[in-house]
Protein backbone atom coordinates (compact mmCIF):
# COMPACT_ATOMS: atom_id res chain seq x y z
CA UNK A 1 0.00 0.00 0.00
CA UNK A 2 2.82 2.14 1.00
CA UNK A 3 4.86 1.72 -2.06
CA UNK A 4 1.98 1.98 -4.13
CA UNK A 5 0.84 5.06 -2.84
CA UNK A 6 4.91 6.75 -3.26
CA UNK A 7 4.42 5.54 -7.02
CA UNK A 8 1.25 6.86 -7.83
CA UNK A 9 2.30 10.51 -6.53
CA UNK A 10 6.12 10.68 -7.83
CA UNK A 11 4.29 9.44 -11.14
CA UNK A 12 1.50 11.86 -10.80
CA UNK A 13 4.76 14.62 -10.65
CA UNK A 14 6.66 13.01 -13.98
CA UNK A 15 9.24 11.96 -11.40
CA UNK A 16 11.60 9.73 -12.00
CA UNK A 17 12.74 7.17 -9.37
CA UNK A 18 16.42 8.84 -9.68
CA UNK A 19 14.68 12.99 -9.20
CA UNK A 20 12.94 11.60 -6.27
CA UNK A 21 15.74 9.89 -4.47
CA UNK A 22 17.76 13.12 -4.71
CA UNK A 23 15.16 14.87 -3.80
CA UNK A 24 14.74 12.67 -0.80
CA UNK A 25 18.51 12.18 -0.37
CA UNK A 26 18.13 8.93 -0.77
CA UNK A 27 19.04 6.27 -3.08
CA UNK A 28 18.12 4.21 -6.51
CA UNK A 29 17.70 1.26 -4.90
CA UNK A 30 15.97 2.45 -1.70
CA UNK A 31 12.67 4.20 -3.59
CA UNK A 32 12.46 1.17 -6.36
CA UNK A 33 12.06 -1.01 -3.38
CA UNK A 34 9.93 0.52 -1.56
CA UNK A 35 7.45 1.53 -4.54
CA UNK A 36 7.50 -2.47 -5.15
CA UNK A 37 6.25 -3.48 -1.52
CA UNK A 38 10.13 -4.96 -0.55
CA UNK A 39 10.80 -2.59 2.09
CA UNK A 40 9.02 -0.28 4.07
CA UNK A 41 10.13 3.65 4.80
CA UNK A 42 10.65 3.96 7.84
CA UNK A 43 8.66 7.02 10.17
CA UNK A 44 11.33 9.79 9.72
CA UNK A 45 11.35 8.46 5.66
CA UNK A 46 7.42 8.75 5.25
CA UNK A 47 7.38 11.49 6.87
CA UNK A 48 9.91 13.09 4.36
CA UNK A 49 8.00 11.56 1.77
CA UNK A 50 4.98 13.05 2.88
CA UNK A 51 6.10 16.63 3.34
CA UNK A 52 7.69 16.28 -0.04
CA UNK A 53 4.13 15.51 -1.47
CA UNK A 54 2.10 17.37 0.61
CA UNK A 55 -0.28 14.52 1.75
CA UNK A 56 -0.37 12.93 5.28
CA UNK A 57 1.18 10.30 6.73
CA UNK A 58 -2.13 8.70 7.25
CA UNK A 59 -2.86 9.45 3.52
CA UNK A 60 0.52 7.90 2.64
CA UNK A 61 0.00 4.67 4.17
CA UNK A 62 -3.47 4.11 3.39
CA UNK A 63 -5.62 5.20 6.20
CA UNK A 64 -7.08 8.14 4.68
CA UNK A 65 -7.84 8.38 1.09
CA UNK A 66 -5.09 9.88 -0.63
CA UNK A 67 -6.16 12.84 -2.28
CA UNK A 68 -4.22 14.85 -4.69
CA UNK A 69 -5.18 18.09 -6.30
CA UNK A 70 -4.69 18.21 -10.03
CA UNK A 71 -4.88 21.72 -10.24
CA UNK A 72 -1.85 22.22 -7.70
CA UNK A 73 1.82 21.40 -8.32
CA UNK A 74 2.21 21.05 -5.06
CA UNK A 75 6.26 20.39 -6.49
CA UNK A 76 6.56 23.67 -7.58
CA UNK A 77 5.02 25.34 -4.49
CA UNK A 78 7.47 23.77 -1.98
CA UNK A 79 10.54 24.63 -4.19
CA UNK A 80 9.37 28.24 -4.46
CA UNK A 81 8.76 28.37 -0.83
CA UNK A 82 12.17 26.75 -0.19
CA UNK A 83 13.66 29.68 -2.08
CA UNK A 84 12.23 31.52 -0.46
CA UNK A 85 13.44 30.30 2.92
CA UNK A 86 10.16 29.90 4.22
CA UNK A 87 9.42 27.02 6.43
CA UNK A 88 7.63 23.82 6.31
CA UNK A 89 5.42 25.65 9.17
CA UNK A 90 5.01 28.96 7.44
CA UNK A 91 4.06 27.29 4.13
CA UNK A 92 1.37 25.05 6.12
CA UNK A 93 0.06 28.17 8.16
CA UNK A 94 -0.56 30.52 4.90
CA UNK A 95 -2.23 27.24 2.97
CA UNK A 96 -4.07 26.96 6.07
CA UNK A 97 -4.52 30.88 6.10
CA UNK A 98 -5.49 30.26 2.21
CA UNK A 99 -7.89 27.76 2.80
CA UNK A 100 -10.02 29.38 5.50
CA UNK A 101 -10.68 32.57 3.34
CA UNK A 102 -11.07 30.50 0.23
CA UNK A 103 -13.97 28.62 2.38
CA UNK A 104 -15.73 32.08 3.25
CA UNK A 105 -15.82 33.38 -0.28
Amino acid sequence: MVGDNIRLLRKKYNMTIEELALSLESNYSTIAMYETNKRKPDYNMMDKIANYFNVSVDMLIGRRELIIDKNIDYIKVIKKAESLNISAKELDSLISTISKIKGKE
